[in-house]
């Protein structure tokens, strides 16, 4: 993928506060708007994947300059993440 910087890919096993099991990955790229300015304009994408009630794959992404990537975002995530 072109902008990915391959060191920065990250992996993890989730479980919501609701019982939810997934994957959390993310990795860090350049951006697609100023793919030259690599150093600052540095973005985290974060992918959260699960499956809902029907088997099928879930996905919700979130995109951030890498240098405000927030915690306060991916609890709040997993604190309200629910099958309906």
């Amino acid at each position: 993928m072109p902008g990915v910087w391959p060191d920065s890919f990250k992996q993890e096993d989730f479980t919501s506060d609701s019982g939810i099991r997934g994957i959390h990955f993310s990795y860090e790229c350049s951006d697609p708007q100023h793919p030259e300015r690599k150093v600052t304009s540095k973005l985290r994408m974060h992918k959260y994947l699960f499956h809902n009630k029907v088997g099928r794959c879930v996905v919700i992404s979130y995109l951030t300059p890498a240098d405000r990537d927030s915690d306060t975002v991916h609890q709040m995530i997993r604190k309200t993440l629910i099958l309906e």
